[in-house]
């Protein structure tokens, strides 16, 4: 479980920083992405893509 995480964030790490959870997105924002405005806009982005990605996930699975 540990490695296929551990690939999965080297893989992904240059275009989303690895962020698999919204949890995740919305602290970093809080903690470092309030100075300024387009972190805001890439936090956004990061999130739509995690619901769109968790619907999709739910509709293939329940199509299996």
């Amino acid at each position: 479980m540990a490695a296929s995480l551990f690939i999965a964030l080297i893989i992904t790490a240059r275009a989303c920083g690895g962020h698999f959870n919204m949890g995740v997105t919305i602290a970093i924002y809080i903690v470092e992405g309030r100075k300024w405005y387009w972190n805001f806009k890439i936090a956004l982005c990061i999130i739509i893509a995690d619901i769109l990605g968790a619907y999709t996930g739910i509709s293939i699975a329940c199509g299996l």
